[in-house]
């Protein structure tokens, strides 16, 4: 009868408070539910589309020289404590609840040099750990000399994925955070902040300013809102030790206005003033507020992947319970943090843990 008439909608069956009315609304459209899941509100973009060229120069022999092509490191696979470094990435989502199911939500914008290395990572179970879409790997369409920046990436992505309506988390595929690092924290501030989000680090001092996008606050507290990001500043130009992080997340509110930025936008000299000039651009487009993420390690560099790889061994090995490897020890323990990116007392607290 109800169905006949359509007397009733579930929400005026909900006000009538009939527990029979009630229960069979929800029964009658149960099968809705289970054959149309809802679409995503919220996905994650791993951006790994640098050629690793100098890293591969570094590397010699030992990096991935295609026929008719330069040499060229997959950053994102390189091995970080025995596990693919876009693996951490993968485990993070996993461990973030707004981000299942992972198959829906991540995504890997990558190019064409390296496109084939992710796939057949992904159609490796044992080296994706558990697999990985292949349907979710995107190239943005560059190889050799061709750069794109975090702009043309962004609107890339959306154009092959046919449009912006969910929130976007934007990683930076050749860094990785704090081997406890809480993704799940980040990506709930934002949501319920409602607003733009970026990541900062704290540098150790002012001596490195200008190779950062340093962040100035208008208020104060744990999760503050930005008053404006100067790139590379001049020395005295800024007083603040907040860098930009490699870690954003954008409202699907904001994704329009950067796709339209990205037809507006001319041409830049490298893929990092594009970056750069994208976060010069957003907190004076939408409302922003920041999250100090502690500490940022990247791959950049065979000395800074050497690094990050004895680091994360170190704290898998403490987290295990395994004998540490006296290389990883007298590397993490000994470094001078303060003469590094991320700056902070993690130093100090590595010796006491030793």
């Amino acid at each position: 009868k109800f169905e006949k008439k359509n007397r009733y909608s579930r929400e005026s069956a909900a006000r009538t408070a009939n527990p029979t009315l009630i229960a069979y609304v929800l029964a009658h459209n149960r099968h809705c539910v289970m054959d149309c899941p809802p679409a995503p509100t919220i996905r994650v973009l791993v951006i790994c589309t640098t050629i690793g060229q100098n890293l591969a120069h570094e590397l010699g022999e030992h990096a991935v020289c295609k026929p008719g092509k330069a040499p060229h490191v997959t950053k994102g696979l390189l091995p970080v404590a025995g596990r693919a470094l876009v693996n951490h990435w993968k485990s993070a989502v996993l461990d973030t609840p707004r981000l299942l199911p992972m198959e829906a939500k991540m995504f890997i914008l990558c190019n064409d040099e390296n496109y084939g290395d992710y796939v057949s990572w992904a159609g490796d179970r044992e080296s994706s750990e558990g697999g990985f879409p292949v349907e979710n790997i995107i190239s943005n369409g560059t190889s050799g000399n061709q750069r794109n920046g975090m702009v043309s990436d962004i609107a890339c992505f959306i154009e092959k994925t046919g449009g912006g309506a969910t929130d976007l988390v934007i990683i930076e595929g050749d860094y990785l955070f704090h081997p406890v690092f809480n993704l799940q924290r980040v990506v709930e501030h934002s949501l319920m902040r409602g607003k733009d989000m970026i990541t900062f680090l704290n540098l150790a001092d002012n001596s490195n300013q200008g190779q950062h996008k340093i962040v100035e606050f208008a208020t104060a507290g744990a999760n503050p809102k930005v008053a404006c990001v100067k790139p590379f500043p001049s020395p005295g130009e800024s007083r603040s030790l907040a860098a930009v992080a490699p870690l954003c997340i954008l409202r699907k509110s904001t994704i329009p206005k950067i796709c339209a930025l990205a037809k507006e936008m001319g041409h830049f000299s490298t893929t990092m003033e594009e970056t750069a000039s994208f976060f010069h651009w957003l907190p004076t487009a939408v409302p922003v507020y920041a999250l100090n993420v502690g500490h940022v390690f990247d791959v950049k560099t065979f000395d800074s992947y050497n690094y990050v790889n004895h680091l994360f061994e170190y704290y898998r090995r403490k987290k295990t319970g395994a004998p540490t490897v006296a290389v990883a020890r007298h590397e993490v323990c000994h470094t001078d943090f303060t003469t590094m990116e991320p700056g902070g007392d993690l130093a100090k607290r590595l010796r006491e843990a030793e």
